[in-house]
């Protein structure tokens, strides 16, 4: 028995070292700072939000979105979100509910990672050390740091993301049709990971009209699925119905949280109207970039992919979101995998992604500009005022360009090729 259960972990290895990871880097923050979540600057706003929306759903729901958090910033997700923390983390003791959601948190790490391992295989990678790579890239690094540093529920929404185009891939290669119960799960679920992250609204859009062309758009079939993602908003977000004020409250408040690119944050901080011209240029942009794919004929998971990949460069939020962003990223590297045998073939041969990969772990190591300066500038306070610093500054820049690069090479190697 004891043989058969080592034989088991050995044989999965490859995905428990980055599970594993995932509970380090949970466990990592917790020896970093006080287990007092009472104390100031334990208390970060995310959960300290999650928390009181919950309590304030079940004392005023009208105010959900006027009332004050904390940090004069109010809620901007949908209701149905606050309403499942109103039955249950809101329900506990502050200090309780706190860690409750650091558990949960850590478990829906994990099964993030088995999921995207779904996806890999499901993708032909099969070579475990292959997948390896990959898991490994997306289970490490200051980006998971900050998801259990804020307590932040970006893992829940990757899950599901990753579950619905999982059940996509599966369903396309088993040449399964869709049924009644296919569509209410994934768009149940996609509709809710809606309401805990609303500026993914546009890869809804994507999945929405994934295979219905323009002439099709009104096809009775097609006009179910609408109807489908109609009911699930309308039920799942209730108060909107129940309270219509609530609608503008959103709409109002959704851009209340301060915004920018992240890889110019420390060249340029836009205020006032240069914020609000910003956004509204990313916004188009996105919009623009939402139709293209939408037009393109992609297998979905490329198609979130190059979503993915373009948000990173033009999106406003996507510094809240690189935990989702940059594992779909990934997603585009897959297919230009050469599985070879020898561990030299393999370099030789995936030398031009292996550079995209790195650049990708690079971003997921990346921390904010208070800790790289403070670190630099404690170590080698030469640096200060030297050419080395513009290094630093570029660094979000230089990654992003190198993983750009990579793919522009990869996508150009392979239409060479075929």
């Amino acid at each position: 028995m004891l043989k058969i259960k080592l034989k088991i972990i050995k044989g999965n290895i490859y995905l428990i070292i980055p599970m594993v990871c995932v509970g380090f880097w949970a466990f990592l923050f917790l020896l970093s700072t006080t287990y007092d979540p009472r104390v100031s600057d334990f208390i970060h706003f995310d959960f300290k939000i999650y928390y009181g929306c919950g309590k304030q759903i079940l004392r005023d729901p009208l105010q959900l979105y006027t009332y004050d958090y904390g940090y004069d910033i109010g809620y901007v997700y949908l209701p149905s979100f606050a309403c499942l923390f109103a039955v249950s983390i809101s329900l506990l003791p502050y200090t309780l509910g706190y860690f409750t959601l650091y558990g949960i948190n850590i478990i829906l790490g994990i099964l993030f990672i088995r999921e995207f391992d779904k996806i890999l295989i499901l993708k032909d990678v099969l070579e475990k050390i292959h997948r390896f790579i990959f898991l490994i890239i997306i289970s490490n690094g200051f980006v998971l740091l900050n998801i259990f540093r804020q307590n932040q529920v970006k893992f829940a929404v990757g899950l599901i993301l990753l579950f619905v185009l999982r059940r996509e891939i599966q369903y396309r290669n088993d040449n399964i049709e869709k049924d009644l119960k296919f569509y209410l799960v994934n768009y149940g679920l996609f509709v809710f990971a809606i309401a805990m992250a609303p500026y993914f609204i546009f890869l809804l859009l994507i999945y929405i009209f994934q295979e219905i062309r323009f002439n099709e758009i009104f096809r009775k079939d097609n006009i179910k699925i609408y109807g489908i993602v109609i009911l699930m908003f309308v039920v799942q977000n209730f108060l909107f119905i129940v309270y219509p004020k609530l609608i503008f409250d959103f709409l109002e408040g959704f851009y209340k949280h301060p915004l920018f690119l992240f890889y110019l944050i420390e060249w340029i901080h836009p205020h006032g109207i240069y914020f609000i011209l910003l956004s509204y240029v990313s916004t188009i942009l996105t919009s623009i970039i939402t139709l293209i794919i939408i037009i393109k004929k992609l297998p979905i998971e490329e198609k979130f992919a190059f979503f993915a990949f373009f948000a990173l460069f033009v999106s406003l939020f996507a510094n809240r979101t690189l935990v989702i962003l940059l594992p779909l990223t990934l997603l585009l590297f897959v297919s230009h995998l050469k599985r070879e045998n020898t561990c030299i073939d393999f370099i030789k041969n995936n030398l031009i992604l292996l550079f995209g990969l790195f650049s990708i772990g690079g971003i997921y190591f990346n921390v904010n500009p208070e800790t790289i300066y403070s670190i630099i500038l404690n170590i080698l306070p030469i640096v200060d005022g030297s050419i080395l610093m513009i290094i630093i500054y570029l660094r979000w820049l230089i990654l992003l360009s190198i993983m750009a690069i990579s793919l522009i090479l990869l996508h150009l190697k392979s239409n060479k090729i075929t």
